[in-house]
């Protein structure tokens, strides 16, 4: 305070004017820099604010676009493997019946007269069977 005390009584009341008009000057200029200092910085919170809104808002496009597309994968996978299931089905049934055509009659007439042929051979033999059990014991 004493270094202020001494520079005033050396300066003309000239310099002293012009003195406090700065200092007056420097005093508005400084309660701008606040209010211009809260402007800018609410804006640029406030577009901070808009790009996180933004960034969210295409978060959750991106996420509902990825279970669609999961989704669709899925269901076109379970698609092909159907198809391929029901193709392995066909080939081995088709290979089944190749086998089993072998064996047994194509023919359903065929099949019917070779099953009562068959029942009636085996009814003689457990006929025969049991008239040697019944007559000759």
């Amino acid at each position: 305070m004493n270094n202020l005390a001494q520079i005033t009584k050396e300066l003309t009341l000239d310099e002293l004017h012009e003195l406090r008009e700065a200092v007056l000057a420097l005093s508005e200029a400084l309660k701008l820099v606040p209010s211009e200092f809260d402007t800018s910085f609410q804006k640029k919170i406030n577009r901070l604010l808009d790009i996180t809104g933004e960034v969210e808002h295409h978060s959750r496009q991106l996420r509902t676009d990825i279970e669609h597309s999961q989704q669709s994968f899925h269901n076109s996978l379970k698609q092909d493997l159907r198809k391929e299931y029901d193709q392995q089905l066909v080939s081995i049934n088709k290979l089944i019946s190749g086998k089993l055509s072998g064996y047994i009659p194509v023919n359903k007439g065929f099949f019917f007269t070779a099953l009562l042929v068959n029942a009636v051979f085996v009814g003689s033999l457990l006929g025969g069977v049991f008239y040697l059990l019944a007559f000759r014991l």
